[in-house]
C-alpha cells in the first residue's frame, strides 16, 4: 500500500507536466504570427538603440584619447 501512495503523485504529476507542455505547444503555435511580429518590431528598435549607444561610446572613447586621461 504505500507504494501506491508513493507512485500516484509521481503519474500524477507526471500527466500533469505533459498536459501543460501541450498546452504551452498550443498556445505557441496560435500566436506564432503575433510572436514573430512584435519580435521584428522590437528588433527594429532595438537596432536604432544600439546606433545611438555606439555613437555615444565612440563620441566617449574619442574624447578620452584626446584628454589622456589621469595615470596615478
Amino acid at each position: 500500500m504505500t507504494m501506491v501512495y508513493f507512485m500516484l503523485p509521481i503519474f500524477g504529476g507526471y500527466h500533469i507536466m505533459q498536459w501543460a507542455i501541450s498546452k504551452s505547444n498550443e498556445n505557441l503555435n496560435r500566436h506564432h504570427d503575433t510572436i514573430r511580429e512584435r519580435k521584428e518590431m522590437y528588433k527594429a528598435v532595438t537596432d536604432i538603440q544600439n546606433a545611438q549607444l555606439q555613437s555615444v561610446l565612440t563620441a566617449a572613447r574619442s574624447q578620452s584619447d584626446q584628454g589622456g586621461g589621469d595615470s596615478s
